[in-house]
């Protein structure tokens, strides 16, 4: 059996890597304890006829678990010096690609199970819920996974809540701490499987309404439609919008698809970008 933490150093020492520059590169911190990638594999919906998808290779623990647990395993890795390593440590029947995972075209693949770096993770998994796989099981700062699973009027209730749960369902598996990684990060991680279905049939315009009313979540929707029409309308519309005094935290997709279809009818959908508004994920 391979001891993890013993290959992890050698591989970072090898290649001359300061952990500094870890920390630097992308948010890397390599897992290295094998019962929590067995407990990840355990716990997604994968099967042995499956075709699995992993972004960020790495040193290669859970690539390891995965190449005999399922039909396919591609693994998409930035870092040559980790392609090098990654080719030699698995099978020839895995697929290692050198590349950028945001880059527009991923292979075809039933699910994807990824250690997804912090800093690019949050984008790598709205990525995820476009494409037309089956599931998604990624491990991420808890923050992130926290927003994922809110529900309305939650605190942590976020843009990146509606999208999720307009793609599919999302379920909490477990939480892993800092000293799990080389070098250890300085947040909590946690692991979330969700569950794809057909999109929402008007994903897109949900998606972007939703993109410019979360910027101001906490103010009432009222007032931030109120925001973006008061140059555009001479009569004061935005006291006929549905569910006018609910925060925007406390939105449903419900609630979100009413409005919509609201400003649709008078006209002003799309609305316009407003002054100061920030992408929240």
């Amino acid at each position: 059996m391979l001891d993890w933490k013993q290959l992890t150093e050698k591989v970072i020492a090898e290649h001359e890597i300061r952990h500094s520059q870890l920390r630097g590169r992308k948010g890397a911190h390599f897992l290295y304890k094998p019962s929590i990638v067995k407990r990840m594999v355990d716990l997604s919906p994968v099967t042995q006829e499956d075709s699995v998808l992993e972004i960020g290779g790495g040193i290669g623990i859970l690539s390891h678990e995965l190449q005999s647990r399922v039909a396919q395993l591609e693994v998409i890795e930035q870092d040559p010096r980790f392609v090098s390593h990654l080719r030699g440590l698995l099978n020839d029947s895995v697929k290692v690609s050198e590349g950028d995972a945001l880059r527009p075209h991923w292979p075809v693949v039933d699910h994807l199970i990824s250690n997804l770096p912090y800093s690019a993770g949050s984008i790598i998994y709205a990525k995820a819920l476009h494409s037309d796989m089956k599931s998604l099981t990624v491990m991420l700062q808890k923050e992130v996974v926290t927003r994922i699973l809110a529900s309305p009027g939650d605190r942590a209730y976020s843009r990146i809540s509606i999208l999720t749960r307009l793609h599919g369902e999302p379920r909490w598996l477990f939480d892993v701490p800092p000293d799990s990684f080389i070098p250890q990060p300085k947040v909590n991680s946690s692991v979330v499987t969700v569950v794809l279905h057909p999109p929402h049939p008007n994903h897109e315009e949900l998606e972007l309404l939703a993109k410019n009313l979360f910027f101001q979540k906490n103010k009432t929707l009222r007032r931030v439609i109120k925001g973006y029409l008061k140059r555009q309308s001479d009569f004061p519309v935005w006291d006929k919008i549905p569910h006018k005094e609910l925060r925007i935290r406390q939105m449903s997709i419900d609630h979100l698809e009413e409005i919509y279809q609201f400003l649709k009818s008078e006209g002003f959908f799309p609305l316009t970008q407003a002054s100061g508004a920030v992408n929240e994920t």
